[in-house]
């Protein structure tokens, strides 16, 4: 998903979906909070999955990217405990398009 700043409300509109299992993987782009309008948008995203059962297979946040967006996966079932997916890059704050949340 990627909804411009909207991530949060989404993923809570996600619950039903989720708890009747037709969900089973996420894919979420996060946002700066000059889009989003919360410096901890990707943080609040990632807790918000997790609380719904989500585990989270790999992520980074803003400032991490190359691109200038957060990366979130994750998975809804069980059966994928155990995926394993390989390493990502990571940018630095001071390398980053948002050295700054």
């Amino acid at each position: 998903m990627d909804v411009q700043g909207a991530e949060l409300p989404f993923l809570k509109s996600m619950a039903q979906a989720i708890e009747n299992g037709r969900v089973r993987f996420l894919v979420a782009s996060t946002h700066h909070s000059s889009i989003s309008g919360s410096k901890t948008t990707h943080r609040d995203c990632v807790e918000k999955i997790t609380s719904l059962g989500g585990r989270i297979l790999i992520e980074h946040d803003v400032q991490e990217s190359f691109s200038g967006d957060g990366l979130v996966v994750a998975s809804f079932f069980r059966q994928d405990a155990s995926v394993t997916l390989p390493h990502i890059s990571r940018n630095t704050a001071r390398h980053s398009l948002f050295p700054e949340l």
